[in-house]
């Protein structure tokens, strides 16, 4: 299966009153910590190698997956610790290195929509694509960059953000990019995928999409985590999410 790596190094400095300056990706959201959700949606799709970039308190991060591993999870992790944040695209690129195949799954340490790994990987390799992302629909597009398709999957716009609380598509942060041919679009030092490496990719008709009506849960804010916790936390336990997930991949 895809080796995946995830972006976890953000420092959730709007987070205090839950995170106790803990990484985003650690906040306790549905009596985990955030990271669990997005752990245990790769492990039940049987991803074996997690590449995880790391920036604010990484320690933190690498005793949880220790102590959960061959418990909750079975993976083979590999750490990188960002002296400097590098913006998401930076942060890939500082790790595309560890990835043995030639795509790699990327997802946001701090987001989570259900994905089905394999129906990303056939919409990416049977478009030729060099990045296929995953979309989803949400009835309020006002505090994201909404984006447009054609009929075919392509991405042909990344809106900026307007304000107005209309119905769109927008980025779940879930991704598979070639590698390394992703790396021709990833200059040397802080790059941003969503800003600077998709729009591109959109020009030269080589960025595709699947999309979704899955909700999107982004810990951003305070706001956000209260949303989250309710979702996660009706499931009562560990199975009724692992069935959640699985009804995805049917």
């Amino acid at each position: 299966m895809i080796d995946t790596i995830i972006l976890a190094g953000g420092l959730g400095t709007r987070l205090q009153t839950f995170s106790k300056n803990l990484p985003k990706c650690m906040v306790n959201i549905g009596g985990h910590p955030f990271l669990y959700w997005i752990l245990t949606s790769l492990y039940i799709q049987e991803v074996d190698n997690v590449i995880l970039a790391l920036g604010h308190k990484p320690q933190n991060i690498i005793d949880y997956c220790n102590k959960f591993n061959n418990i909750d999870f079975s993976f083979n992790f590999n750490y990188n610790i960002e002296e400097e944040l590098l913006g998401t695209g930076g942060a890939i690129r500082n790790n595309i290195r560890e990835v043995i195949g030639d795509t790699v799954l990327i997802l946001n340490g701090d987001s989570f929509c259900r994905f089905n790994i394999q129906k990303l990987l056939d919409i990416h390799l049977s478009s030729d694509a060099k990045a296929t992302i995953q979309l989803t629909k949400l009835e309020d597009v006002s505090e994201y960059s909404s984006i447009s398709i054609d009929n075919d999957g392509k991405v042909i716009e990344f809106a900026e953000k307007t304000g107005e609380k209309i119905p769109g598509l927008v980025n779940a942060g879930i991704y598979i990019l070639n590698n390394p041919g992703i790396l021709d679009y990833i200059t040397e030092g802080i790059v941003s995928l969503e800003r600077e490496v998709f729009p591109k990719l959109a020009k030269e008709v080589s960025l595709y999409a699947i999309t979704t009506k899955d909700p999107l849960f982004d810990i951003g804010t305070p706001e956000r985590c209260d949303v989250a916790n309710k979702f996660f936390m009706k499931f009562g336990g560990d199975n009724g999410f692992s069935e959640y997930i699985r009804k995805n991949l049917l």
